[in-house]
């Protein structure tokens, strides 16, 4: 059964030392050409350096450390990042694993579930069909289902990014992040807060697929449809535990499109030398499209939280002009 209760800076200190043995602290690196285009110090929080290629890694850890070493299994679902991290953390304790995936998943990630040493099961068009395939499979096997909103060791988890961002770099006025099912960008709001509470942190969502980013402004829960390309952000049902924790602590919500994500990753591999999901460079995109929201900062974080693309998102985005241009 996952951990519930709410993330706390207690929380995220002990994840950070649980975490720590599997993944050092990922890149934190100053993007001097697109800090230029922008006019402010512009870093990157690369998470792309992870041995899954994604943020994902370490609240599938803090999780599986805690809650997972009695369970005859461990399950999850996913799109496919979340879905490596439960996969790569079941192998690291030795205990068998089940992803969930929905029908026709990006066949990277799949791929590289499996080669974590998980069984996959592919079933229903969204995500929220296969967590409810895969809950029920756990209980039905005393397994440990691993979620991705609902569980506060994995939000812990996501939220060391945020602490160790508050470590390396001083005086942070804004940290923006992709948001999916609301994790990430909720526990970094609680890990930088604790050390720096100025830090405004800003979630950004694709507007083909807006349930958090409504539900925050809402205050309420709000279903989406999930139409967005961008498989990293898809969540068309609100997690209640995310979703509460996120109108607790982080500061604004705002949407782009499509295309701005595929922009913005396009822009990050030309000026900024690194390979990012559309839906990981959501924080760039909202830099650019939302600069309202920021004020007068002038010293930025943006989180590039995955690098597993397929081939069709890798065309797309080098078809896509950069959002912004250094030229």
């Amino acid at each position: 059964m996952a951990s519930t209760g709410m993330p706390t800076r207690q929380g995220i200190e002990r994840a950070l030392q649980r975490i720590r043995p599997f993944m050092p602290a990922s890149p934190l690196v100053k993007c001097e050409v697109l800090s230029d285009v922008l006019g402010l110090e512009l870093y990157l929080k690369i998470e792309t350096t992870s041995p899954i290629g994604s943020f994902k890694l370490r609240g599938a850890l803090n999780s599986v450390l805690v809650d997972g070493l009695d369970a005859e299994v461990i399950v999850s679902s996913s799109t496919g990042n979340h879905g490596q991290g439960v996969a790569f953390a079941a192998r690291e304790v030795g205990k068998p694993c089940t992803i969930f995936l929905p029908e026709n998943p990006n066949p990277e990630k799949m791929r590289k579930i499996e080669l974590f040493g998980a069984d996959v099961v592919t079933i229903g068009r969204d995500i929220d069909v296969a967590k409810v395939a895969a809950q029920e499979f756990a209980r039905a096997r005393n397994g440990l289902f691993v979620d991705d909103g609902e569980d506060v060791l994995v939000m812990e988890g996501a939220g060391t990014i945020g602490w160790e961002v508050a470590d390396a770099l001083d005086h942070v006025d804004a940290i923006v992040l992709p948001t999916g099912g609301g994790n990430l960008v909720s526990g970094t709001a609680v890990g930088i807060k604790a050390q720096q509470p100025q830090a405004k942190v800003i979630a950004v969502q694709s507007d083909a697929c807006a349930a958090m980013h409504e539900s925050f402004h809402a205050k309420a829960p709000v279903a989406r449809e999930v139409l967005t390309a961008a498989d990293c952000l898809a969540q068309g049902v609100p997690p209640d535990m995310a979703l509460r924790a996120m109108i607790e602590h982080v500061d604004d919500s705002v949407v782009v499109s499509d295309d701005d994500l595929f922009g913005a990753a396009h822009a990050l591999a030309l000026y900024g030398s690194v390979l990012a999901e559309a839906g990981s460079a959501g924080g760039l995109a909202a830099l650019v499209r939302h600069r309202d929201v920021f004020g007068d900062a002038k010293r930025v974080v943006v989180a590039v939280t995955g690098a597993n693309l397929d081939a069709v998102a890798l065309a797309r985005l080098m078809a896509t002009p950069p959002i912004v241009s250094a030229g």
